[in-house]
């Protein structure tokens, strides 16, 4: 007797479960919403407009909203979510409530996190420590730069830990979103920590962010599938007009402009991820075939003069390729290679990079700096071994000598 009584309360919440009931012709009307919403950008101009029109045509339109609200989150993906955050305040009542809570479940479950529709009291009641942003950066050979945050946003209804970074290339930009807590946080920077040969510095949310925006700058590749998840976890903490926060650590020195021969590259290509540096194989070509050239001279001359017009081409190249895009990235990289290594203990490394970075922040010639030049050359030899070394032109063997190279008074690699 006792079990009739449960199984009476089941079968009245199953007849309470609210169902949406469509007309045939909104039923054609919804699939023809979601076919609309399947061929927008989530970059598209186009976009904006679509969804505003969207949220008009749908007013006043309790089951059709619904209905499309619940179709998103079955496909989640940028345009979805974006359509859902638009719609989520349009529908009432606890029908609509289930609903909209559902649909966000599907997509965060996704990596799309939206903002509660209320906001809860009750967080005010947390200790402030526990909602604060913080984040870490490490540079490291096979990811260049690796940004990890702790991000408590607004954008989120709880914290969200975020790691962005490069795998191998510019091409392959990574990154991975999910919801975190201080404690979870804490033990997945130990557990990077250990297994990672290269120490993390924490750095400000508002630099995080900025440098995470410029890592998608960089990126050759197809966006990151949650590139409009991090873009709203991060942006709220973006301050324009801002200098890198490696400004505000480092000292400038006023005499680097004149003597960037002073710099020090040791540093540089022992402690930071120089492959990240080299020029592409397809600008050097010419000047290969240039360096080969000079180099087999039937022209009866000593070897020095050899020599000479050899290290001329090679600063030649160095004047021709650092320009624009390639020279404002290598700068941006030095910056925050000092700021690493400041962070890290190692100041006497940071000050030696750091001269580095002045002197191509203040507009000195690359053909005078030390680091481009040898970046030149261990282009050359990392795209072409057999006309340049007999090894594999790894920036680690910048500075010795084998039998088909030699170093030059000014420490230039070139060939014999």
């Amino acid at each position: 007797m006792a079990k009739k009584p449960l199984q009476k309360t089941k079968k009245n919440k199953e007849l309470k479960r609210p169902e949406i009931v469509l007309s045939s012709d909104e039923l054609r009307e919804l699939g023809m919403i979601m076919d609309r919403l399947a061929v927008q950008s989530p970059e598209g101009e186009s976009l904006d407009n679509c969804l505003r029109s969207l949220r008009n045509t749908l007013q006043g339109r309790e089951a059709l909203t619904l209905a499309l609200i619940e179709a998103l989150g079955k496909h989640p993906s940028e345009v979805s979510f974006r359509a859902f955050g638009l719609l989520r305040e349009m529908p009432s009542g606890g029908a609509g409530a289930r609903v909209v809570k559902q649909a966000a479940y599907r997509f965060a479950q996704q990596g799309f996190v939206a903002a509660p529709e209320r906001p809860d009291r009750e967080v005010a009641l947390v200790a402030r420590e526990a909602r604060e942003s913080i984040a870490y950066m490490v540079m490291e050979d096979e990811s260049c730069f690796v940004v990890s945050a702790l991000v408590c946003s607004s954008a989120s209804s709880e914290p969200m830990a975020l790691i962005a970074y490069f795998t191998e290339s510019f091409d392959q930009l990574s990154f991975e979103v999910a919801p975190s807590s201080s404690k979870g946080f804490k033990e997945l920077m130990e557990r990077t920590t250990r297994s990672s040969p290269s120490p993390p510095c924490e750095i400000p949310i508002w630099h995080a962010a900025r440098l995470v925006f410029e890592m998608l700058g960089w990126s050759t590749g197809n966006r990151p599938a949650l590139t409009g998840t991090v873009k709203r976890l991060l942006e709220p903490f973006l301050e324009a007009g801002r200098m890198p926060y490696a400004y505000e650590v480092m000292k400038e020195r006023g005499d680097v402009a004149a003597s960037p021969q002073d710099a020090g590259i040791g540093p540089i290509l022992e402690l930071l991820p120089v492959r990240w540096l080299l020029f592409s194989e397809e600008e050097l070509r010419p000047w290969r075939e240039a360096i080969l050239t000079a180099s087999n001279s039937v022209l009866v001359v000593s070897d020095e003069m050899k020599y000479q017009r050899i290290e001329e081409l090679i600063r030649k190249a160095a004047d021709a390729q650092c320009v624009h895009g390639k020279r404002s990235f290598m700068q941006r990289f030095l910056e925050e290679g000092a700021l690493w290594l400041y962070l890290t203990r190692r100041s006497a490394e940071a000050a030696s990079v750091w001269r580095t970075v002045q002197h191509l922040a203040r507009g000195g010639i690359p053909s005078e700096n030390p680091l481009v030049v040898q970046l030149i050359a261990a282009s050359l030899r990392r795209y072409w071994p057999e006309d340049f070394s007999e090894d594999e032109g790894h920036t680690q063997s910048l500075g010795a000598e084998s039998g088909l190279y030699r170093s030059t008074d000014s420490g230039i690699i070139i060939p014999r």
